[in-house]
């Protein structure tokens, strides 16, 4: 039963890792920013 206990205990600690993990690798993640188009307009 307390062996049991322990492997549960050890189960939800290496999800909670992994979740972390894939939380910080997403937070990595590089925005880069382009121009698509310019528009240029004066008024007459």
């Amino acid at each position: 039963m307390r062996m049991n206990l322990y492997q549960q205990q050890d189960d939800v600690d290496n999800k909670k890792d992994k979740l972390i993990e894939d939380i910080e690798a997403r937070l990595k993640q590089k925005i880069e920013r382009k121009e698509l188009f310019s528009l240029k307009w004066e008024l007459v």
